[in-house]
């Protein structure tokens, strides 16, 4: 009878240790998260065609465009070079700021970071134990770029932000040499473990489809001296931005989502707990 005894008190032993070990919570409040910031492949909402047994395969749709993405007047738009610096990142347990909050009090991650939104191998900004384990808000400021150390585009240099794009066949770069602060922010309270990843995922998709391009012009250099105005270009990202620049900056603090990437795929899953 001994033998039979063996197997289940060694399963016992092991998934013993392995829930101590992989606690939901930390004896300190202070986890240890590595942050990574990626782009999204999966088209705009409303023209994506999900499989019908979609949940039942195992694919990551994070590190390369999406394949079809269209403006707000469905205008075809390619996207070949998406890249972003960014510093200074706090994280915040409540969803909104009070009065008494300070830009730059909370740093967790000091940066800077220049990132290749769809690398296709990304990997993880940095790695720190944070002071809170719970968060509804993340914020980072902008960095200019000083040289291609980082291997990013020449294009980059002495700016935060760099886009290079077609919209229907008219080629345009978007850069932003502004450094600017960042808050995404929503109603969830998302818990950190030990050992965690905590990614923010650029929806490009998503904001492409919610800015109208149509003023923009073959070869064009959209940035803070070249705004190109257009009136009610992104109303539901900002209904008083009367320009293409401006509504672009604004998208991408709106249209990054924030959570935690369980699996280590780089893509924030439907079951993957999100502030927004």
């Amino acid at each position: 009878m001994k033998s039979y005894l063996v197997i289940p008190m060694i399963l016992a032993t092991l998934l013993t240790t392995y829930s101590c070990t992989n606690s939901q919570g930390t004896s300190t409040g202070n986890p240890l998260v590595a942050i990574s910031m990626t782009g999204a492949s999966t088209n705009a909402t409303a023209q994506l065609n999900k499989h019908q047994f979609s949940w039942l395969i195992n694919q990551a749709y994070a590190l390369t465009p999406p394949s079809s993405m269209l403006d707000a007047v469905s205008s075809t738009v390619v996207v070949s070079s998406f890249w972003i610096s960014i510093s200074e990142i706090e994280f915040k347990s409540a969803e909104t700021a009070g009065n008494s909050e300070v830009d730059g009090s909370d740093v967790e991650f000091t940066g800077p970071y220049t990132i290749n939104i769809f690398d296709p191998n990304p990997q993880s900004l940095a790695s720190s134990e944070i002071s809170t384990n719970a968060i509804r808000r993340i914020k980072y400021k902008t960095k200019k770029v000083a040289d291609v150390s980082a291997g990013n585009p020449a294009g980059m240099v002495n700016h935060t932000l760099y886009v290079v794009a077609a919209v229907a066949s008219k080629n345009f770069t978007l850069r932003s040499g502004e450094e600017i602060q960042y808050e995404t922010a929503g109603p969830n309270l998302v818990t950190f473990a030990n050992n965690q990843n905590l990614l923010l995922e650029v929806l490009t998709a998503e904001i492409f489809r919610k800015i109208d391009l149509t003023n923009v012009t073959n070869n064009a250099v959209i940035d803070e001296s070249n705004k190109i105005n257009a009136t009610g270009a992104c109303p539901t990202i900002d209904a008083s931005a009367n320009d293409i620049y401006t509504c672009f900056i604004k998208a991408i603090q709106k249209q990054t989502k924030v959570g935690k990437d369980d699996n280590g795929d780089s893509e924030l899953q439907p079951s993957e707990e999100t502030i927004n």
